[in-house]
């Protein structure tokens, strides 16, 4: 049975598109003709068997997927899109330390979805991707990890400081000391300003850098020996922007807020 049900849903890729739009919610026969390009003719030889095994319903509204057929389906969908997002760039997956991120949300990198892999720039690669720099600035609330002191990090968090509503910033402790011992002014102005949150991370970080706003997620990670290779990941997709809030708050949970906006 297991392999009769596994033959059903992956019969073929037409059957594949129909079970992702009745993820959707339930569908009209005319919207899955025009949604998949299909006549009348061919929609019942593709949800035929997927009736009988009582993966789709049939009602007066139209269409629509049981509740073990959303179940499966779901699976379907973490599975390819899962594949995917390795798939597209499979040496630098195959190379990395994941420990940085929490078993639950690794479980989910699909949900990254369609993403950039920055790549460094030899002649400027102790600054900023200009993709990053040039978007953080538009955005109204940024959340920011950091676990080493990056040469331009003073002037880009000036610069996000001067412009955005609200900034969160997460940080090692030893980040904090040497922006008081190198950086005073900075530091002053962070810990002063009435629209910054401060919060000191109790764990250990095994991530470069992590940051979250309402707009994309930008984040690295180092690879298998350690090293920071300045191969970063931005997405501008809503599931990247939710599942890298997740992974902001997992360490806020294991972070003591030292300043707060409006203190």
């Amino acid at each position: 049975m297991p392999l009769e049900l596994t033959g059903t849903l992956w019969y073929s890729e037409k059957r594949i598109k129909l079970l992702f739009l009745l993820l959707e919610g339930t569908q009209e026969t005319e919207h899955i003709k025009k949604s998949l390009n299909v006549s009348s003719r061919e929609i019942m030889p593709l949800i035929k068997k997927l009736k009988k095994d009582q993966i789709v319903l049939e009602g007066k509204q139209g269409f629509s997927l049981s509740s073990i057929g959303e179940l499966l389906v779901d699976n379907m969908k973490l599975f390819l899109d899962t594949t995917r997002v390795i798939d597209e760039n499979r040496d630098f997956w195959e190379t990395r330390d994941f420990k940085g991120i929490p078993d639950h949300l690794f479980e989910r990198i699909g949900e990254l979805g369609h993403y950039y892999l920055i790549e460094p720039d030899l002649h400027n690669i102790y600054d900023f991707p200009k993709e990053f720099r040039d978007n953080v600035v538009k955005c109204k609330r940024v959340m920011m990890l950091k676990s080493y002191m990056h040469p331009t990090y003073p002037s880009l968090c000036l610069n996000i400081l001067d412009k955005v509503d609200e900034f969160s910033l997460f940080l090692a402790p030893s980040v904090l000391e040497r922006l008081e011992k190198e950086k005073p002014e900075l530091a002053e102005k962070l810990l002063s300003s009435a629209n910054s949150n401060i919060f000191l991370i109790k764990d250990t970080i095994n991530m470069p850098i992590l940051c979250v706003t309402e707009k994309f997620l930008y984040f690295s990670i180092f690879n298998k020996e350690g090293r920071y290779e300045h191969r970063d990941i931005l997405s501008f997709d809503e599931s990247a922007v939710l599942w890298g809030r997740e992974l902001i708050e997992y360490y806020g949970k294991r972070s003591t807020a030292i300043k707060m906006a409006g203190s």
